[in-house]
């Protein structure tokens, strides 16, 4: 699936994807990220993708629900709902088979804005439940390498925000590749309770 041939290369282009597909709902009115933002999407959840424009002490905008619709993601993948699993284990198993190595590079667009002082708290993260530990980032994506072997793997987590430059995850080693769980903790780069 070659998804640049599309243009589907950021998130930009997704949100553009969206909405020339109907599939985006923008909320232009302030929404507070404590609470209030998360309560708004809940009640769209499972339908449009939410693009909540103006975050109250944030700058950012935040896209909800990019992957929360079988038949929005289906269309990514240009196929159908009904197909979508098998797809997908099919360009999973392909990437497994054929994994490519990252490709390091001193510039580019990400590089377009550098911060010199780390502030995750300037984020729009929300804070969903009252009985939350605080602001979260629900679907966050974390590529790990075990040190000893050079394995990779990608894994998504649910992330606290417990400072302004650090992010808290729970990662259950049972759904871990063993050795890399071991490694981080011998290194002391895991804290664990």
């Amino acid at each position: 699936m070659n998804f640049a041939d599309r243009q589907l290369i950021d998130l930009q282009a997704y949100i553009t994807y969206l909405e020339e597909h109907n599939h985006l709902i923008r909320i232009k009115t302030e929404v507070n990220p404590v609470f209030e933002l998360a309560g708004i999407a809940k009640k769209f959840e499972g339908g449009k993708a939410v693009l909540f424009e103006k975050v109250l002490g944030s700058s950012f905008p935040v896209l909800i629900g990019l992957y929360w619709n079988r038949d929005m993601i289906a269309q990514f993948f240009q196929n159908t709902a009904e197909q979508l699993p098998f797809v997908l284990k099919d360009e999973i198993r392909s990437w497994r088979k054929n994994p490519l190595e990252p490709v390091i590079s001193k510039s580019g667009p990400a590089n377009e804005v550098i911060e010199t002082e780390i502030d995750l708290s300037k984020l729009p993260m929300p804070h969903h439940a009252e009985a939350d530990g605080g602001r979260y980032l629900t679907s966050s994506v974390v590529i790990a390498k075990d040190p000893d072997t050079g394995v990779r793997n990608v894994s998504i987590h649910r992330m606290m925000l417990t400072a302004k430059n650090r992010m808290t995850i729970q990662l259950r080693f049972k759904e871990q590749p063993a050795p890399l769980g071991r490694a981080w903790s011998s290194d002391g780069l895991l804290q664990t309770r």
